[in-house]
């Protein structure tokens, strides 16, 4: 529905003026639902994806970052069955942000998939 979107877009526009993390918590929980929203609802795989990688730029990463997101935003891609970009996700996620939940996480869809010696 384009006004839902569009209620998504006005919401993400309004970026928070600070780079403070706890000023971003409410901010990265409107991505996380938009995101959702397109893939869950509008079940647009591309928009999914687009709404992932537009909130992954915005994070000011060299400030601090939001292991959430890169999880989420990786097993996104592995219900896609692109094992390559949710791969690509975690070594961007383990490069810029690289947080005890992202390397976890990371291991564990690794194990899922019968892959130890990526794990080492």
């Amino acid at each position: 529905d384009a006004g839902i979107r569009d209620l998504f877009e006005r919401a993400i526009s309004n970026v928070p003026p600070v780079q403070e993390k706890r000023f971003w918590k409410r901010y990265i929980y409107l991505w996380i639902n938009y995101a959702l929203y397109e893939e869950l609802q509008a079940e647009d795989v591309e928009r999914t994806r687009e709404v992932y990688t537009q909130c992954l730029k915005f994070i000011p990463h060299k400030t601090f970052s939001f292991s959430k997101m890169w999880i989420l935003a990786a097993q996104f891609e592995i219900r896609q069955k692109n094992l390559k970009g949710a791969r690509k996700i975690y070594g961007m996620a383990i490069g810029m942000a690289p947080k005890k939940k992202i390397f976890d996480s990371y291991i564990e869809m690794e194990m899922q998939l019968g892959n130890v010696d990526r794990c080492r």
